[in-house]
């Protein structure tokens, strides 16, 4: 089953990592590191109304933002944590929940946020 699931992973996707670091004047920062390219499936899960501000707090509507929450399926054994971000067709995604504990998989499912 394994071997036929990957067969459904259209897309490419360059993941990166990061590294914590410091820059010149000693300050933490991050660089992302490529880890690798796998094959995935970027598949569009969800958009979400998220209101906020002081006049939400009072009844009103201050803010209205809207989240989009994306799944990328990819391979069972795919090294994917989380945190990383991976770059498919130009978008980039933080991964920020990831599918694991489940018995006789074939995939591996990761919650992701757009961010560029």
């Amino acid at each position: 089953m394994r071997a036929v699931a990957v067969l459904y992973l259209p897309d490419s996707g360059v993941v990166r990592r990061p590294t914590p670091t410091q820059n010149a004047i000693g300050e933490a920062t991050a660089v992302w590191a490529i880890e690798g390219t796998v094959d995935c499936r970027l598949v569009f899960a969800a958009r979400q109304p998220q209101f906020g501000g002081k006049q939400a707090e009072q009844g009103g509507l201050d803010r209205l933002a809207v989240t989009e929450s994306w799944q990328v399926v990819v391979a069972h054994d795919t090294d994917l944590l989380l945190n990383d971000r991976i770059t498919i067709s130009s978008d980039v995604y933080e991964i920020v929940k990831i599918d694991t504990g489940r018995a006789w998989a074939v995939t591996r499912t990761a919650e992701a946020r757009r961010i560029t």
